[in-house]
């Protein structure tokens, strides 16, 4: 559920702030013609496990950030003390972050607005996205898919 909310986001991104348009086979017609350019894609990520402390809730990834554009797919859940139980939703959060960066911290205000506010003991907890800096991102899956959905739009990865 998370890639597909992913593979959206991407959509959604290219319609918006690229002008590509979302019928693919138009996108790939475009391409040919040279009127579509490829772009860089942004980081994909999607959480291996969660976590959650006194002061915040922790999405564990096993991919690092890269440098601009990075898309956090975040699933939404509810608390019942400290036990997490997911509620089938899944959010898409779009941050410009650092190659590296291990963390990125929201205050619970910002974690609200994306809908997210676990209480622990009557507090609001902050969110924490903690990244492994020895994974890639997987943004390098989308030219593998199958149908080849992001054929062209893309520069390969490095």
């Amino acid at each position: 559920m998370m890639s597909e909310v992913l593979i959206g986001a991407v959509d959604s991104w290219l319609v918006s702030n690229r002008g590509v348009p979302r019928n693919m086979l138009r996108r790939r017609m475009l391409v040919r013609l040279g009127r579509i350019g490829p772009v860089d894609c942004p980081g994909l990520h999607m959480p291996g496990r969660v976590s959650m402390t006194g002061l915040a809730l922790r999405f564990h990834f096993l991919s690092r950030p890269i440098d601009g554009l990075n898309l956090i797919a975040l699933p939404a859940l509810m608390n019942d003390g400290i036990r997490l139980a997911p509620t089938g939703d899944v959010s898409v959060v779009e941050e410009c972050l650092t190659d590296g960066q291990e963390l990125f911290e929201l205050p619970p205000e910002e974690a609200t607005e994306l809908g997210f506010e676990l209480r622990y003991r009557g507090r609001r907890l902050a969110m924490e996205l903690l990244f492994d800096a020895g994974e890639t991102d997987y943004s390098s899956a989308l030219y593998h898919m199958r149908g080849n959905r992001f054929r062209g739009l893309f520069r390969p990865p490095e």
